[in-house]
């Protein structure tokens, strides 16, 4: 009789533990807001005394809800910044001591700032994942952009191509499979071919390369000659690579080759019929969509729209502010699993 008695109390406190259990993740899940897919977009404007402020804010594609986020003066090179909602952080780049430009944190919920690098110049790149801030950045005393990788737990730092000659043009993230992609090119090329134009100048090889988390396996997926490689969007297992004959010529329209990750093959693309700036691009979780930065009007706002690539149309995302009242510099898509 004691021996049941026994079994029967263990049983009843097994249960309770389990609805206590239950109900603590039923409330932890309720307090918890899940993001599926935003935009984080950097703008600057002028304040009413006079002053550059750079404002960070998210945009949400389903519901084309938008909200203000963090706002800093803007002392930067290049006005830079994300919002990392998971994380509950900021990251933005601002000047120190009239030396160079350095990465900050901002966490949202403390209010506190960290600076996080000190050897930096200039910063073109910051893309925040889970366990990881990389960054694209010329370190002080150099003139190549090399890559960055910010450890959030350690506060650790490694690089790739920082050798005095790897210049990074663009890079995007893959943190599902845990690959980066970038384009690259040679500074010392760069320079010897700025200063040869006797034809005319030539573009420097640029090279596409993949890369792991790591940053130590690495493989060139493809490369081009004179030609100006300037924007990769991935898009699941394909990357579309975007590029010009010419620096800064946005009279002739750009190109693009549709990479395939998975059988190495490269398929031909029609890009939207207005030019794809830089600054920010991505697709849409079905990949029917893209996500660019255009004009569409000579002399009109730089805007966010979505292209739907099946019906030819494009629709307008996230509108800038009046012409000389802001600027959107620059924006990337977030997605949480």
């Amino acid at each position: 009789m004691i021996i049941l008695q026994r079994k029967r109390y263990f049983a009843l406190l097994l249960l309770s533990i389990c609805i206590l259990v239950c109900v603590l993740i039923y409330f932890s899940n309720q307090n918890k807001v899940v993001y599926k897919e935003y935009i984080s977009i950097t703008e600057t404007y002028q304040n009413n005394n006079d002053e550059l402020i750079t404002k960070l804010s998210v945009f949400f594609p389903d519901t084309k809800e938008s909200e203000n986020v963090f706002e800093f003066p803007y002392t930067a090179q290049y006005p830079l910044g994300v919002v990392d909602l998971a994380g509950n952080m900021v990251y933005f780049s601002a000047d120190v001591d009239g030396v160079g430009d350095q990465i900050f944190s901002y966490n949202l919920r403390t209010k506190e700032t960290e600076q996080l690098t000190d050897n930096l110049f200039a910063i073109n790149y910051i893309i925040p994942t889970r366990h990881t801030v990389y960054f694209a950045a010329c370190k002080s005393g150099t003139s190549n952009v090399c890559l960055g990788a910010y450890d959030k737990q350690t506060g650790e730092i490694k690089y790739w191509g920082d050798d005095k000659d790897t210049n990074i043009e663009d890079i995007c993230i893959d943190e599902a499979n845990k690959k980066i992609y970038l384009i690259s090119y040679s500074e010392k090329e760069d320079r010897y071919n700025l200063q040869h134009q006797d034809n005319g100048f030539t573009i420097a090889k640029h090279r596409v390369v993949e890369l792991d988390f790591d940053l130590q396996t690495s493989r060139e997926l493809c490369s081009m000659d004179n030609e100006w490689i300037r924007m990769l969007v991935l898009n699941n297992y394909k990357l579309l690579i975007i590029f010009d004959h010419q620096y800064n010529n946005s009279i002739v329209p750009s190109e693009a080759i549709y990479y395939d990750l998975l059988d190495n093959s490269q398929n031909s693309f029609s890009l939207p019929p207005y030019r794809m700036q830089q600054g920010g691009a991505a697709f849409a979780e079905n990949g029917d969509i893209i996500y660019v930065t255009s004009q569409l009007e000579n002399g009109g706002k730089r805007n966010i729209y979505s292209y739907n690539l099946k019906t030819q149309e494009y629709v307008l995302l996230y509108e800038a502010p009046e012409l000389g009242k802001g600027f959107i510099n620059n924006w990337q898509l977030i997605s949480e699993e």
